[in-house]
């Protein structure tokens, strides 16, 4: 019962699938295994008629299979001071990515997919406007493996609007 009544009182963009009983000193932050986010770009001629308030629409084609490719660089531990948003105050910019992937969500629409130990101040926004440099053309596969190891955020691309990113879920 407690559920309905808790999605009763959130926002229609937001709801509770489950509820947990947990320890009082359970921090939902600090104790996150990890977290995965999508990304939704529209890639097509014509912005979605609906759903436009939920993706980046990028009416050029894009080469997915390099944005792919230069994804799959990023698994592993990496430190990602270039996709970090600039001013940031964390102690270490290393992360773990556990995962990553690119698959269609819609007519053309494409969810880009990253699950990581945990996530910097703006890092997939940033990681997602770098990838559509990739996709582009305006950046290649080994540009791409060097702005990661550049460990500089001026050597990155644009940061992607937030209005395509998504908290899918938070594993504990």
């Amino acid at each position: 019962r407690l559920r309905p009544g808790l999605n009763g009182l959130l926002p229609d963009d937001i709801v509770a699938l489950e509820l947990t009983l947990v320890p009082d000193r359970f921090h939902a932050r600090f104790q996150a295994r990890s977290k995965v986010y999508e990304y939704y770009i529209h890639n097509g001629p014509m912005p979605p008629a609906l759903g436009r308030q939920y993706g980046w629409h990028i009416g050029q084609p894009l080469r997915w299979d390099s944005m792919e490719r230069c994804l799959k660089l990023l698994e592993g531990r990496h430190n990602f001071s270039s996709f970090q948003a600039t001013g940031s105050s964390v102690r270490s910019s290393e992360r773990i990515v556990l995962s990553t992937g690119i698959a269609p969500a819609g007519e053309d629409i494409q969810a880009i997919t990253i699950e990581a130990n945990g996530f910097l101040r703006y890092m997939v926004r940033n990681i997602v406007g770098t990838l559509v440099e990739v996709g582009r053309g305006k950046l290649t596969v080994e540009e791409f493996s060097a702005v990661v190891a550049a460990c500089d955020r001026k050597q990155a691309g644009m940061t992607a609007p937030a209005r395509g990113l998504c908290l899918l879920e938070v594993r504990y």
